[in-house]
């Protein structure tokens, strides 16, 4: 039996737009923003270049480093797109590994020989992200979390159920949402960690280059608040 799908129900593109719309107006969004802003200035003046021949600990660290932050820029970039979009649980791909940049940047910085570098540097016995996971135990959870969602996870389903499970509403009355969705509560601290992991990235390279930046007013507001998501 051969069914004409209905194309006019699926108004996919108007309602991403409705919702980049509504969270334009969150002060969280706008520090993401922005934090990747100061990231991606930082990477553009000191941290572009490649690896010169016999490299001394500190240029190490400061191409590995600025390597890094190239990676963070584009990762944060897509996240906030899709969490700004009405997908927050897809964001949580990028997320992961927006993460893992913020762990390895800082192992490359705390590590003033220069050998995690190096290592990193040239694709050799690098330290494996679990190993920088189980050295920064507050980050395990949400790795936890973001590395179900970054695969084909039945759990994943879950999210998609409007009302969401966290309400509590009887399974029989609930259904499986295709549409982009308003951010849940629970995606309130991943939205912060777009804004503090562009911070905490830019801040290293720029003090092994020598440097210091200054953090946006908005940008520190939202720091300073690691629970709320303002409007």
């Amino acid at each position: 039996m051969e069914t004409e799908p209905d194309l006019s129900r699926w108004d996919f593109a108007t309602r991403e737009g409705d919702a980049r719309h509504k969270n334009s107006e969150a002060q969280t969004f706008e520090a993401a923003r922005l934090a990747i802003v100061v990231l991606a200035d930082i990477v553009y003046r000191v941290g572009r270049g490649g690896l010169p021949k016999d490299s001394d600990t500190v240029e190490l660290r400061r191409v590995a480093l600025g390597n890094v932050g190239a990676l963070a820029v584009r990762a944060s970039n897509v996240a906030v797109l899709l969490l700004e979009s009405g997908y927050g649980i897809e964001a949580l791909a990028p997320g992961r590994r927006l993460l893992e940049h913020q762990l390895r940047a800082k192992e490359l910085y705390e590590d003033e020989t220069g050998n995690a570098a190096q290592r990193w540097l040239a694709h050799k016995k690098a330290t494996p992200m679990s190993s920088l996971i189980k050295a920064n135990p507050g980050a395990g959870r949400l790795h936890g979390v973001m590395s179900r969602m970054a695969h084909d996870d039945r759990r994943a389903i879950e999210t998609l159920y409007s009302p969401p499970s966290w309400v509590g509403s009887p399974s029989e009355k609930r259904a499986i949402n295709l549409f982009p969705q308003p951010m849940a509560t629970p995606l309130v601290s991943f939205a912060r960690l777009l804004v503090e992991a562009p911070c905490e990235i830019a801040v290293r390279i720029a003090e092994v280059n020598g440097e210091t930046i200054t953090l946006p007013a908005t940008v520190i507001v939202v720091l300073q608040e690691p629970t709320a998501m303002r409007r």
